[in-house]
């Protein structure tokens, strides 16, 4: 049973068989508490399933459109602090990948955020523009930053935790973007290297099979 939610029109409690709500085509779905401390719970509940994937909630808008020059986004999240209002932290998103308690084998990954840019197999789309798997943009006018601006902060692992083994892992090797020499090359000697952009200008940023000194 879908239920369609009109203006001025209020669900409240349960509805037995329920399986979707629908807005006017002319109105947003608004879903809100009432109470500042409160949230909007999806699926936060135990799962019992051993196999399979367990998803918490999924967005998927599809463009449907023969033609035409429309953007789709698949999720928007913009807090903000209102003109004149004062508070402590902003934070756009957090990501918490928690393993609760102290036992519990995990036999594969964990992975706060898993970015994956993908097409169907064989796909000729033409792109007119890049294709970025992470793009930071930045319009801070701001009085004063007591501390540091930066793109990128890594925070040192907490007491207790492992440590980290690498500030970058790259799989493999990937032709001119990022390879290593062959071993006949002395270690002291610059042997991997990784490509990067500057103002569209390729410059190559050099490693070492010894840490240096």
């Amino acid at each position: 049973m879908a239920v369609r939610v009109t203006r001025g029109k209020m669900l409240a409690g349960r509805i037995a068989g329920l399986d979707g709500l629908e807005a006017k085509t002319d109105a947003h779905l608004d879903v809100k508490t009432k109470g500042d401390t409160k949230v909007i719970k999806l699926n936060s509940r135990n799962y019992a399933a051993t196999s399979g994937d367990n998803i918490g909630f999924q967005v998927k808008p599809a463009g449907n459109a023969a033609s035409g020059t429309a953007t789709i986004i698949g999720g928007q999240i913009s807090p903000r602090f209102l003109d004149g209002k004062l508070g402590a932290n902003l934070i756009g998103l957090h990501v918490d990948a928690y393993l609760k308690g102290t036992t519990g084998d995990i036999s594969a990954d964990v992975r706060a955020l898993n970015l994956e840019l993908v097409a169907d197999e064989g796909g000729a789309r033409a792109i007119g523009g890049d294709v970025t798997g992470i793009r930071i943009r930045s319009y801070l006018p701001a009085g004063t930053i007591t501390g540091k601006k930066q793109a990128i902060k890594i925070e040192v692992p907490e007491s207790g935790g492992k440590a980290y083994d690498a500030v970058l892992a790259l799989t493999s090797t990937h032709g001119a973007v990022w390879d290593v020499k062959g071993s006949d090359y002395s270690p002291s000697q610059p042997r991997a290297k990784i490509k990067v952009l500057v103002n569209g200008t390729a410059y190559w940023l050099v490693g070492y099979a010894v840490e240096p000194t």
